[in-house]
């Protein structure tokens, strides 16, 4: 029998929303501070930042600890923020250099439409599905080479691989890497990040995970992430079958390291967590200690 019912929470003003937090025992000194961000932000955003800040259980609906103020709240929603836009930053360089790598090397060897070629994937499937992502982003794009292609050229019937990769979302490019059969191309791709291939491929789609996070402005603070990276050759109280965000730093900064080895993202990530002391980092997979984990020694 069925124990679901249903939903009938009423929308509450600004007015209402603050009225209910404070009977949860939530602090409000500044009244026109918390709600600008319940309009501009959103109660139901700021909710998964209550969670360090509660009773047990970690309910809401219990109320929070004795002290706890809307700005310890708003403390850490800023944190996330800017730790996101941080990563956003690092993914960005990342996946400029997997695209650029992966058109080069496979274009000079193979030809610039060698991705129309379905012995070059591992198998039939992982190329038809490669396929219709391109025609699927090739429809939605506006990209002046793109239309300039199509202008010029009847064939091959689809513009060259330098010209596609630029269209496809991260996760498409995370893919065709994985699908590429050419182990010695692979192999020239991963040296350029400092990678086995193999590592490389589960490295990319952690990161596909991470920047999908990201593009969505979600949480990163106390996410654990479903696809724990391989080969992480350092000593980390690691959360059985997660992979919390250290080890996300762990592969930007390695990876970073290779395709831009004058950023200072580590550096950053650092003064990101200085000027927060008041965060928790343990959350984020981090101890009492976090600057002497050995994350760091790179």
């Amino acid at each position: 029998m069925s124990t679901k019912t249903k939903f009938q929470k009423p929308a509450l003003t600004f007015e209402e929303q603050i009225e209910l937090l404070k009977k949860r025992n939530l602090l409000i000194t500044n009244i026109p501070q918390a709600q600008h961000y319940l309009r501009t932000v959103g109660y139901y955003r700021l909710m998964s930042y209550f969670k360090p800040f509660l009773m047990e259980p970690k309910d809401s609906e219990q109320g929070f600890k004795t002290g706890t103020n809307f700005s310890d709240i708003l403390q850490l929603y800023t944190f996330d923020r800017k730790l996101r836009l941080l990563v956003t930053d690092a993914l960005e360089r990342i996946e400029i250099a997997l695209r650029s790598s992966i058109s080069n090397v496979m274009s000079i060897k193979y030809g610039s439409h060698w991705y129309l070629d379905g012995k070059l994937f591992v198998n039939q499937a992982s190329h038809d599905g490669f396929m219709i992502e391109i025609k699927k982003h090739l429809k939605q794009t506006k990209e002046d080479f793109i239309q300039s292609y199509y202008k010029n050229y009847d064939s091959p019937e689809h513009p060259p691989s330098w010209m596609i990769i630029e269209c496809l979302p991260f996760g498409a490019i995370s893919k065709l890497y994985s699908g590429i059969t050419d182990r010695s191309a692979r192999k020239q791709i991963g040296d350029i990040f400092g990678q086995y291939s193999e590592v490389l491929k589960s490295w990319m789609k952690s990161l596909t995970y991470t920047r999908n996070l990201c593009a969505h402005h979600a949480r990163l603070w106390n996410r654990f992430f479903i696809n724990k990276p391989k080969d992480i050759h350092i000593d980390l109280p690691i959360i059985e079958n997660s992979s919390p965000f250290i080890l996300q730093a762990y592969i930007i900064i390695k990876l970073l390291n290779k395709v831009a080895p004058d950023n200072q993202w580590k550096e950053d990530l650092f003064s990101l967590f200085n000027n927060c002391s008041g965060v928790s980092f343990s959350a984020m997979g981090y101890g009492a200690e976090w600057k002497k984990d050995p994350i760091w020694d790179l």
